[in-house]
């Protein structure tokens, strides 16, 4: 089993937080949530680095906190902040079973079952593009799932390796 933590920073709006745990077949476990409001950098990092993480994955938007979790000693990870990209990656994973969601996570679980996306415009062709508000959570497994999503998608093209062969084709 590997601990991952996603990282969203927030002030004025709450840093969410959310421990995650990855199995052997790749199922994701999101085990329990932390939102708070008026929590600064540095105590955010203090109760974070409390939890036996193997790899942290913060909001990139603010690289001044992610050196200062390098500074406590935390093992952070790159993150991709492609927000539709990750969206569909996180989507993904849920399509397959693999997000599987502790009761006790409700702040989640309510983002989740809220989350919208703008209204589509008559005649227009437009993106989906998501409302950006309730998602602090959201966030945070986008931050730590989409990684691991795009780490699975490379391990499988890697791993196939045909044999035209036996299939009656050959190389000529």
């Amino acid at each position: 089993v590997e601990t991952l933590m996603g990282v969203g920073w927030g002030y004025t709006n709450p840093a969410a937080v959310l421990l995650i745990e990855r199995d052997s077949d790749d199922n994701y476990w999101i085990m329990w949530e932390w939102y708070k409001t008026g929590k600064t950098t540095s105590e955010i990092i203090e109760y974070i680095a409390s939890f036996a993480v193997n790899a942290y994955y913060p909001d990139p938007a603010e690289p001044d906190r992610i050196e200062m979790m390098r500074r406590a000693g935390l093992h952070v990870k790159e993150v991709n902040k492609d927000v539709i990209a990750g969206i569909d990656a996180v989507r993904e994973l849920f399509k397959n079973g693999k997000i599987k969601i502790h009761k006790g996570c409700q702040i989640l679980i309510n983002e989740l079952e809220t989350y919208c996306y703008e209204d589509k415009k008559p005649n227009k062709n437009v993106p989906e593009k998501p409302i950006k508000e309730n998602d602090h959570g959201l966030d945070a497994l986008r931050y730590c799932l989409f990684k691991q999503a795009s780490k699975k998608k490379k391990r499988a093209v890697s791993q196939f390796i045909p044999n035209y062969l036996e299939h009656g084709y050959t190389t000529r």
